[in-house]
């Protein structure tokens, strides 16, 4: 797991589990809601992006079906797999 601080406290943090040589999975991504809407987490997401690049690794990751970041993933370049009943699932694969 990885964290993130902000002015000396702790904001967020995310998980990249390797799948396979060529697949990681984005878990636990979280950003305290009085940090959101400020970058961070975009930030933190082209610095995950960029690594699983150079790895030449697609990443994975599901989001609950009425959550806010649905829009964010997208945004980044993830597309959508499939559903399940509570969950929406999104790949970006790699360029490499």
């Amino acid at each position: 797991m990885q964290v993130a601080y902000a002015d000396g406290r702790l904001v967020g943090c995310v998980t990249i589990r390797p799948v396979s040589a060529t697949l990681s999975w984005i878990e636990h991504f979280y950003i305290d809601p009085e940090c959101q809407g400020r970058g961070l987490g975009a930030q933190i997401l082209h610095t995950i992006i960029g690594a699983s690049e150079a790895e030449g690794r697609s990443l994975k990751l599901a989001v609950l079906r009425e959550s806010d970041a649905n829009r964010f993933y997208i945004r980044h370049g993830f597309a959508e797999t499939h559903r399940e009943a509570w969950d929406i699932f999104y790949e970006r694969r790699s360029n490499s």
